[in-house]
């Protein structure tokens, strides 16, 4: 593979992590009735995102078996 393309791969990889990221815990929000609460919201985002650092974690270090 070029260089082109593995920029391509990489782009692609990082907007889909980050809009999964960020799409899940506003969905989830709006179904739990806390969408009008920006609090509520920005605690399920910042368990979340911890949460993708910590499985990061575990999977440099551990890896997957």
């Amino acid at each position: 593979m070029s260089n082109c393309d593995l920029s391509a791969c990489f782009a692609q990889q990082v907007l889909l992590s980050i809009s999964s990221t960020i799409s899940i815990p506003i969905i989830v929000s709006t179904y739990i009735c806390a969408g009008d609460l920006e609090l509520v919201t920005a605690e399920i985002m910042s368990t979340f995102l911890f949460m993708c650092g910590v499985c990061t974690f575990l999977q440099c270090t551990i890896g997957v078996r």
